[in-house]
């Protein structure tokens, strides 16, 4: 049989998050395979934030164990080591055969949106580190052929006949009910009111700021607006630039369950994704399998993801993008009728039984050289 090593690495660093959805769908969809998983995900705590010297050392212990348990096996089995980040301390050593996931190259090719949130030397150590496990990888792994292109031009020395395109799936909402059964009180109150809907970080590159801006600018015409932002609480800074634009009762934060996300989609105006650049794009594939209109940035990935169905805007445009959040806000459901079946067809485009059925090939053509 067929041992599969993954580390703890990304379950210790997010509780939440794309990369860590990523490989808790893969291995759950890899249960249907002839393959033996170590560890399993499911029994592994997470531990957010690791800012402290004693919760680093805990981490590199506890992948240490993780790593040494996963090795302690019959020398007949085939083994194959897929590090879930580019951080494990084995990976400069590691004698198995070992396949890396690339998510994007947005440290490398926009430094300059990280510069405020990272030390310099802490930026260069991870874009080191990613460039090491492709260098060393039997593997690569990119999300989309955007990332594919992006590791080809970045890094032209990297044997492209080992870069395999498997992209996501986007199915993992598809068991939860549109309407659930109750609204918690604060989600009902957020929501009586018209609103549009951002999900996910609002770190520099995604953008956030050129949302508020154009929000601000419809807001003028319809004071009644919201717009709903899931992920983390908003940062002190935040709630500044939101204040000083006027928008205090217009804009909203809310911590939503994955089972509320599709109540969320499907009662929206529109999901809006202004991102300046991504690996990949998953949101917009939430939002279409709930047949819920999305206004992006036009930047490669989300063209791949999207294709005809997203309204597209040029990053860094906050006026277009004012004009298409009037534009949506007027003529969602008509928009929402209109585009029901493509939108529901092009999610279906992407399921997490695909992401695992080519990437057990991948793992099987690696233990078949």
């Amino acid at each position: 049989m067929m041992r599969i090593i993954y580390d703890n690495d990304i379950f210790l660093r997010q509780k939440y998050g794309g990369i860590r959805l990523y490989f808790t769908s893969l291995i759950a969809e890899l249960a249907n395979y002839p393959v033996s998983i170590h560890p399993n995900p499911s029994r592994i705590r997470s531990i957010y934030p690791r800012s402290t010297l004693s919760n680093s050392l805990s981490h590199l212990l506890r992948v240490t164990r993780s790593f040494g348990r996963g090795l302690r096996l019959p020398s007949e089995e085939l083994l194959i080591y897929h590090p879930t980040y580019y951080s494990d301390p084995f990976l400069s050593s590691c004698n198995l055969p070992f396949v890396v996931t690339i998510h994007d190259l947005i440290h490398e090719k926009y430094s300059e949106f990280f510069e405020s949130c990272y030390p310099r030397q802490r930026l260069k150590s991870y874009v080191a580190a990613k460039l090491s496990c492709m260098v060393n990888a039997t593997a690569i792994i990119a999300v989309s052929q955007a990332t594919a292109d992006d590791i080809i031009d970045f890094y032209p020395f990297i044997d492209s006949s080992k870069l395999f395109v498997i992209p996501h799936g986007s199915d993992h909402l598809s068991s939860f009910s549109i309407a659930p059964s109750q609204l918690s009180p604060s989600l009902e109150a957020i929501s009586r009111d018209p609103f549009f809907l951002f999900v996910g970080s609002r770190l520099n590159y995604k953008g956030f700021h050129i949302l508020l801006r154009s929000f601000m600018e419809v807001c003028k015409d319809s004071p009644f607006l919201r717009l709903i932002c899931v992920g983390v609480p908003f940062s002190s800074e935040e709630n500044m630039a939101i204040s000083d634009l006027g928008l205090s009762a217009n804009v909203a934060y809310y911590s939503a369950l994955n089972s509320e996300l599709p109540y969320l989609y499907s009662a929206s105006l529109g999901f809006v994704y202004p991102s300046f650049c991504e690996g990949f794009g998953l949101p917009i594939l939430e939002a279409l399998s709930f047949s819920c209109p999305v206004i992006c940035s036009d930047i490669p990935p989300f063209r791949e993801v999207g294709g005809d169905l997203p309204f597209y805007y040029p990053p860094h445009n906050p006026r277009q993008l004012s004009t298409l959040l009037r534009h949506i806000a007027i003529h969602s459901s008509s928009i929402r009728k209109s585009q029901c079946l493509s939108s529901v067809s092009r999610s279906r485009q992407y399921c997490w039984s695909d992401t695992a059925k080519l990437t057990f090939q991948l793992y099987s053509s690696i233990l078949s050289l």
